[in-house]
């Protein structure tokens, strides 16, 4: 290997074990040199690259937004400039702890709210509209209001009196359930009978 391309480290490992008496011949063997690059180094032909303690160690600059001392770069600012591009982020999964917290200690006072829509006896394909909606426990039903439910797709007044009808065998009854249903259902146009009055000219 040439000397050129050696490096810092390789020199500085070579001189150790030339210090601690190996043989320039046991030194080429063990890092994989030439014999003569070891004698060279021994001799200080191979010159070693100084380097200044104080060089290498990263200075303190000003932050003018931190108004302090800081390491480049400022890893407060980056930290801002990260809650900023994330901060809706941030609110959003503190909503979702908060609304976490609040599930399981319900379900731990009234085990009826940690079962799931599939248990409640509701047709399958309800139970698959549900959970498309992310409704999967009676605590999901009971957070949801009707026109809520009404706006999941293929939700219609008859499911939403099943869905009524299950949580008040579970023993959650809405006041006002009926009326809630009836103003639901939409009024029918009604038909017209036979075919279309011709008009006379």
């Amino acid at each position: 290997m040439h000397p050129s391309l050696l490096s810092e480290l390789r020199k500085r490992q070579a001189l150790h074990l030339v210090e601690q008496g190996y043989s320039s011949r046991d030194v080429a063997l063990r890092l994989g040199l030439a014999e003569t690059t070891v004698q060279r180094l021994r001799q200080g032909r191979i010159p070693l690259e100084e380097h200044d303690e104080d060089e290498r160690r990263p200075q303190p600059v000003w932050c003018p937004r931190c108004r302090c001392h800081v390491f480049a770069p400022c890893q407060r600012c980056r930290l801002r400039e990260y809650e900023q591009r994330h901060g809706a982020l941030t609110k959003n999964s503190r909503v979702a702890t908060e609304q976490a917290a609040a599930r399981s200690a319900a379900q731990a006072a009234d085990p009826r709210l940690a079962l799931g829509v599939a248990q409640l006896g509701l047709p399958v394909r309800t139970v698959n509209y549900l959970a498309q909606a992310d409704i999967l426990t009676v605590w999901d039903l009971l957070q949801r209001t009707p026109q809520q439910i009404l706006r999941i797709p293929n939700m219609g007044p008859r499911t939403l009196e099943l869905i009524f009808a299950a949580l008040a065998r579970l023993g959650f009854h809405r006041r006002g359930a009926s009326q809630e249903v009836e103003a639901a259902r939409k009024p029918r146009r009604p038909r017209r009978s036979g075919r279309r009055s011709r008009r006379k000219a």
